[in-house]
C-alpha cells in the first residue's frame, strides 16, 4: 500500500530537514575561514554561535509559513491583535453579468410594487 503524504506536509518536511543543515554548515564555514585566515574579528564566535541557536526558532516558522493553513490561521490572529480589516477583493465583473444583474432588479422591483 503507497501513502502520499500531502503536497504540503512533504515541502514542510523537507525544508525542516534542510534548514538546520545550513544554520549548522553556515557557522562552520564562517568559522572555518576566519581560522585558516588568521581574521581576528571581536565578538564574531559569538554571532557564529548565536546562528547555531536559532535552530530551534526556525523550525517551527518553517512549518508556519510552508502550510497554508497554518500560515493563514497566523495572519488572521496578527490582524486581529492588530486591529487591521481586510481589503475587500475586487471582482473582476463583465458587462452581460451587470446587465443581467439590473434586468433581475428590475424585475424584482416590479413584482413587488405590484404586490404592494
Amino acid at each position: 500500500m503507497d501513502i502520499k503524504p500531502p503536497p504540503q506536509v512533504s515541502r514542510a518536511i523537507g525544508l525542516n530537514t534542510t534548514v538546520p543543515l545550513f544554520l549548522v554548515i553556515l557557522p562552520i564555514i564562517i568559522g572555518l575561514t576566519f581560522a585558516f585566515g588568521l581574521i581576528n574579528v571581536p565578538g564574531m564566535g559569538m554571532f557564529v554561535n548565536s546562528i547555531c541557536g536559532l535552530t530551534p526558532v526556525t523550525n517551527p516558522l518553517v512549518t508556519i509559513i510552508s502550510i497554508k493553513t497554518y500560515r493563514t490561521i497566523i495572519v488572521e490572529w496578527i490582524f486581529k491583535c492588530f486591529g487591521i480589516t481586510k481589503r475587500n477583493k475586487i471582482i473582476s465583473v463583465t458587462p452581460s453579468t451587470v446587465s443581467s444583474i439590473k434586468n433581475v432588479n428590475l424585475v424584482a422591483t416590479k413584482q413587488s410594487t405590484k404586490h404592494s
